[in-house]
């Protein structure tokens, strides 16, 4: 039986779909392995933070209402989480 993930780690890997090219939510959603509902807390939440952007649909596709990019401080996250798990590692 496989472990629930925390918050954080929710987080990061919605972080790290967008920054992989993910940008539509239903994409974002398969990618990170969540459900609707929770999935739209969490963005508007990352979006209130300022770690990803909302932009409106530019009418190319009628499906989607927006999209999301990742900021500079939402690449910030990333990188020290990175960083952070090279250090786990190399201790032991």
């Amino acid at each position: 039986m496989s472990q629930r993930r925390s918050r954080f780690e929710l987080y990061i890997d919605i972080l790290d779909a967008i920054y992989r090219g993910y940008r539509k939510p239903t994409k974002i959603m398969h990618e990170a392995c969540m459900s609707w509902v929770p999935l739209c807390g969490v963005l508007d939440n990352l979006v209130e933070q300022e770690l990803i952007t909302y932009i409106p649909n530019d009418l190319k596709d009628k499906r989607t209402k927006a999209v999301y990019e990742i900021t500079k401080k939402g690449l910030n996250v990333l990188d020290y989480y990175q960083r952070a798990l090279e250090l786990v590692n190399e201790m032991v």
